[in-house]
């Protein structure tokens, strides 16, 4: 079964065909607000964007992307404060002290 409304390359069945026209039309029509609109895109495009600017959005980004994260429920951070180095060599010691006299004793 064929599908109706002609064939796939069929540019006027392409979403979002009848916006393209609408806006034909309107500035066919002389919109002042579409040409002012299409004046300010063709600038745009032959413009560089600033780095200034994308290295602040990216800061922003960060900075949003962080305060998004889930804070870890108390015994995660227990845990994660027990891995730390300055805390293992004290367990390292004890247990060490627990583990000889074990040892030495069979």
């Amino acid at each position: 079964m064929k599908p109706s409304g002609g064939s796939r390359g069929d540019p006027a069945d392409a979403p979002g065909a009848q916006d393209v026209e609408a806006d034909e039309e309107r500035s066919a029509r002389g919109d002042p607000e579409l040409r002012a609109m299409r004046t300010v895109w063709l600038q745009m495009r032959d413009e560089e964007p600033s780095g200034r600017g994308l290295a602040e959005l990216l800061v922003a980004a960060r900075d949003k992307a962080s305060a998004m994260q889930p804070r870890p429920s108390w015994w995660q951070r227990v845990l994660a404060g027990l891995r730390r180095p300055p805390v293992v060599l004290p367990w390292a010691i004890l247990l060490g002290r627990i583990e000889a006299p074990l040892r030495l004793g069979r």
